[in-house]
């Protein structure tokens, strides 16, 4: 054996019995093209370990967000959500004298009737027949506010709440896309709390919606229903009553299900949610974010806001809820 045999033997011996993952196969591979391929291998195996390992060293450091889910059982019992009843007419016609059919003519029919015609309709003759000249300082909401739905021992036949009977002191006022609304528990601060399911241990109540006194028109931009829209919600959150909640025909009933569920939002580095602060609600939710946005661009198109929008400035009149109003809330429901 020559001296260079002698001292490449070593080197030799421990790469051909080496377990260090497959660094043997390429000094006993039998030709060439057996090593060129073992060094491929094995340059691949490491490139994707270190593409793994970098990809889980990066992972850990983006703080991806954990969903934990469990199952708690409240003692003392949950808190039951507020729940919001309009009746689907904004002006009651028993209520309505000769001077608010003038005022309100644009809004409920489209065009501005006289005195002649509206006591041409039906109206009945009254003291106000004289005073239409000047209605300028009136407001659209302290009409509606007394003329329209309310919630008294004529409209609200029966309350129970846990089998005990509930007056229209229990519900708070509201306006909303359909007049007049009124909540029944309300605050957010202390919420009446129920204990077990089932419909006698919840809400019960029976409206009378008083067909006859529906002032709607549809092609105006009122509604085509007759009955009331209810719905159910956080009571920190408004009512958004024109996309929300259900429809309920005069003489139907309905049994509503609910079920509470509660969200954590993890802070930085797990979470990047902002703690947002609205202009004319306490508490950001999603429906308080639109109604305020929606006035906001109302006002900015009309230079007023409906009567059901928050904001500080001047309500319209019923002449530009026909027409500025209407147009602009048409645009954005139409894309």
């Amino acid at each position: 054996m020559s001296s260079e045999e002698e001292k490449e033997s070593p080197e030799k011996e421990f790469a051909g019995n080496t377990t260090l993952h497959g660094l043997n196969r390429i000094f006993i591979a039998p030709s060439n093209y057996f090593r060129a391929w073992w060094v491929f291998v094995i340059l691949a195996s490491y490139a994707g370990f270190g593409y793994m390992f970098g990809s889980m060293i990066y992972s850990y450091f983006t703080y991806d967000t954990i969903t934990d889910t469990r199952l708690e059982f409240a003692d003392g019992g949950l808190p039951f959500p507020a729940v919001t009843i309009c009746n689907m007419n904004k002006f009651d016609a028993s209520k309505l004298k000769v001077a608010d059919w003038y005022y309100l003519s644009m809004l409920l029919n489209g065009v501005q009737l006289n005195v002649s015609s509206i006591l041409a309709s039906g109206v009945p003759d009254d003291e106000t027949v004289n005073s239409t000249s000047n209605l300028t300082d009136r407001k659209i909401e302290d009409l509606v506010l007394e003329k329209g739905f309310e919630v008294s021992p004529l409209r609200l036949k029966l309350c129970f709440w846990k089998g005990i009977f509930c007056t229209s002191v229990n519900f708070t006022h509201s306006f909303n896309y359909f007049g007049n609304c009124y909540t029944f528990n309300a605050d957010p601060v202390n919420p009446l709390m129920q204990t077990m399911e089932g419909s006698g241990n919840g809400f019960l109540a029976f409206l009378d919606v008083i067909v006859d006194d529906y002032t709607e028109n549809y092609f105006t931009g009122g509604v085509s229903e007759i009955g009331l829209k209810l719905l159910v919600h956080d009571p920190r959150e408004p009512a958004i009553m024109d996309t929300q909640g259900i429809a309920l025909a005069p003489g139907n009933h309905a049994f509503i299900a609910i079920k509470r569920t509660l969200y954590e939002n993890h802070v930085p580095p797990w979470g990047v949610c902002q703690d947002l602060q609205l202009e004319y609600y306490d508490t950001y939710t999603l429906p308080a974010c639109y109604l305020e946005c929606r006035s906001k661009h109302i006002v900015a198109n009309c230079r007023c806001r409906p009567f059901y929008l928050p904001g500080t400035a001047p309500s319209c009149d019923p002449t530009m809820m026909f027409t500025c109003v209407r147009d602009v809330l048409g645009r954005l429901g139409g894309g």
